[in-house]
């Protein structure tokens, strides 16, 4: 079955008169991270800056993966797939090779490493510019832990049948134990430097991790550092956040969220339904689920700002970076549930829209609808003036 087209029209303010540029895609993504964003044609994605450029097309992945869903775009770089050589690379956002076509499966960037494994069948895990950062040594590993070595089909198909494979992280990836499943940590030279005695754990940030383990009959959660050493002693039963502004989510037996520091002081009671983690000093949080109400807080709980029942803000991470980075957020009004921009002051600075999605470098995703389905959607500015404007294609 054919897919439908759309034709995406750019509105660009020269001398005050919108001229327009028009690109014809199959979809739209809403992958915007305040450069560019991704359509889908069917010679594959491409990639488009917020003046309207295409700034590369042609961007090919397997079947498997092949949509917008699945398209990533981290720290300037993504990958493509050559379908005569069947293999990967990493390019740039004008397609530039980053690296010549030499993986036969990657994972998509979400730090600034990844897993992959090369055209010479090799495992190992890479930075951002295609250089091997782990020479990832199985047979290593297998023989640390007193184990048997898989075969090479066998570690492609756990490795890409998995939700997740563990990047590094403070230069440290989780590894599991697959016989008694616990967890421990490898560093980049293949060296096990916290054996797998854990149940579950999250990464490594600042230096600590949090684990879980079983403690009489009960599974609680302490911190450790890089050298096993317990730094915040194991007494939560509700796993804990990473660290960021020195500063961690932990989360009582009634289900109230407050925050500690990194000697596991409560610097911030539990007394939260909903909250984010602290971003440059700051973070959102919310008294109840049942109430709209939310605040802005500094790192010793001091509220900063708040937003009533009126105005919603949720409490989000992309909202509060746009809150602290430019002074503006995205809100609900409650009088219509629909959604706008406002600032800091809490004045309403755009126009309404059913939906405003990731406010970044003053543009947003914005989506109306009417009887017939969506009947207006694209890239905005802050005001709510449609910069980019997708528009269906008749034919």
């Amino acid at each position: 079955m054919k897919i439908g087209t759309i034709t995406i029209t750019f509105l660009l303010l020269v001398n005050s008169v919108y001229s327009q540029k028009e690109v014809v895609a199959n979809d739209f993504g809403k992958n915007y991270n305040g450069v560019s964003f991704g359509i889908l044609k069917n010679n594959g994605v491409a990639l488009v800056d917020t003046l309207g450029n295409v700034t590369a097309e042609k961007i090919t992945f397997k079947k498997y993966d092949k949509n917008l869903t699945t398209f990533s775009f981290y720290e300037g770089v993504t990958y493509d797939f050559d379908n005569n050589t069947k293999l990967y690379r990493l390019i740039d956002f004008n397609k530039n090779p980053i690296t010549e076509y030499k993986f036969k499966e990657i994972k998509p960037f979400i730090t600034d490493n990844t897993w992959a494994i090369t055209n010479d069948d090799k495992e190992v895990f890479i930075d951002l510019k295609g250089n091997i950062i782990c020479d990832y040594n199985q047979k290593e590993i297998n023989k640390q832990l007193g184990l048997n070595e898989l075969s090479s089909s066998m570690k492609v198909f756990e490795a890409m049948s998995s939700k997740k494979v563990e990047m590094f992280y403070d230069g440290l990836k989780q590894i599991k134990n697959r016989k008694t499943k616990k967890i421990g940590f490898l560093n980049k030279s293949n060296k096990i430097v916290i054996t797998p005695e854990y149940d579950k754990s999250s990464n490594f940030s600042n230096g600590l991790v949090a684990v879980c383990k079983l403690s009489g009959n009960y599974y609680l959660w302490g911190f450790i550092d890089s050298k096993n050493n317990e730094k915040i002693s194991f007494k939560y039963t509700q796993k804990p956040g990473d660290f960021h502004s020195n500063r961690a989510i932990v989360t009582n037996k009634e289900r109230k969220k407050g925050y500690i520091d990194s000697n596991g002081e409560l610097i911030i009671p539990a007394k939260y339904d909903d909250v984010t983690d602290f971003y440059k000093g700051f973070a959102l949080v919310k008294d109840s689920y049942y109430s709209s109400d939310v605040k802005l807080i500094d790192i010793n709980g001091k509220i900063i700002n708040s937003f009533d029942k009126e105005i919603e803000v949720k409490a989000t991470k992309s909202n509060l970076i746009s809150l602290v980075n430019e002074q503006k957020t995205i809100a609900v009004l409650r009088s219509n549930r629909k959604t706008v921009i406002i600032n800091s002051k809490k004045e309403i600075v755009s126009k309404q829209f059913a939906k405003i999605i990731n406010l970044i470098n003053g543009k947003a995703f914005a989506i109306n609808y009417d009887s017939k389905g969506i009947s207006e959607k694209g890239l905005i500015n802050t005001k709510g003036e449609f910069i980019v404007k997708i528009i269906k294609s008749e034919f």
